[in-house]
């Protein structure tokens, strides 16, 4: 019996396409939590009646596209491909460390994605003309690091050799304790939250005499989520009750300020649905939700900046 294929050889490497849909072979490998990827085809039924008691006859398969997902720990250097595929503006600054900046812009680029399963021949599936549809970040200060999960729709998968990138970087994630919400008048009192970027894919098929999507558009960016916090007073209430929007920054910061990550919504409303009193523990907490809302400082609901060792997001 050939060998089982074992979960620690998995190995995800990244590149950027030149042209949407070209595919490339990736430059970078990224450590990974769990990818999911898989083709979504249509499936046609052949039903037309044929006096029989039967009711489908054959199955067609019609038009696909391929969908995937990539679950992690944030690492500073390669977080930037999946801020930059998902909001597309990005600008970059100093030396040694490098500040980036990403912003909203009407295109991003894309990605294609290449899950080694196996070593060799058709040991790997490629996902090329992969375009960012949804960032999650998560994050809790008394347990492990801010985590992320990208997903998105691609052309379809196909099998192709493996590649098995090199890893540049793998350098440490940040702790959930980093974590500092240093506006809204929140403080220190932040337990946890979730920070969702979601701007919505368009599949669209064109009469090509392919299967394959004939482009992929993108939507409008819009910023949401929640933090939990320590309740000492009811001034949280009270901003829900007067439907205040203020300005929310929260940084993740490393050592020596060499590595740092900030989501800055300077236009937050905080009032984006109830605010909820959690009295399951000895401390109450509340859940209080927040949206990000269009400003010109920011250029859209939100700018995140990365500062790391990484010249480029280029290649």
């Amino acid at each position: 019996m050939t060998a089982q294929a074992r979960r620690f050889q998995t190995q995800l490497g990244i590149g950027i396409e030149s042209t949407w849909g070209d595919a490339t072979s990736p430059t970078l490998g990224v450590p990974i939590n769990d990818f999911k990827g898989t083709p979504n085809f249509q499936v046609i039924l052949d039903n037309g009646l044929r006096g029989l008691p039967s009711k489908d006859f054959k199955t067609i398969q019609g038009a696909g596209h391929g969908e995937w997902s990539v679950d992690g720990m944030v690492y500073p250097e390669e977080e930037g491909y999946w801020l930059k595929m998902l909001l597309g503006g990005a600008a970059v600054t100093g030396s040694g460390p490098y500040t980036h900046t990403f912003s909203v812009a009407a295109t991003p680029g894309s990605l294609c994605l290449e899950d080694d399963v196996v070593t060799g021949s058709s040991g790997g599936r490629q996902f090329a003309g992969a375009k960012v549809g949804q960032i999650n970040y998560t994050w809790n200060a008394g347990d492990g690091v801010l985590m992320r999960t990208a997903q998105g729709s691609s052309l379809l998968p196909t099998n192709v050799t493996a590649t098995n990138p090199s890893r540049t970087y793998d350098n440490t994630p940040w702790q959930g304790w980093r974590g500092v919400l240093t506006s809204s008048g929140i403080g220190t009192r932040m337990v946890s939250g979730e920070l969702n970027i979601v701007r919505e894919l368009e599949v669209v098929h064109t009469g090509a005499a392919s299967q394959n999507p004939g482009q992929i558009n993108h939507g409008p960016v819009e910023v949401h989520g929640h933090v939990i916090v320590v309740v000492t007073d009811l001034t949280d209430f009270t901003n829900q009750l007067a439907h205040l929007t203020q300005s929310f920054a929260l940084v993740f910061d490393g050592a020596g300020s060499t590595k740092t990550l900030t989501f800055t919504m300077t236009n937050c409303n905080f009032a984006d649905g109830p605010v909820e009193l959690d009295r399951s523990k000895v401390g109450i907490t509340y859940q209080l939700p927040f949206r990000g809302i269009h400003n010109s400082t920011d250029g859209g609901p939100i700018k995140v900046t990365l500062k790391n060792a990484k010249a480029s997001y280029s290649s």
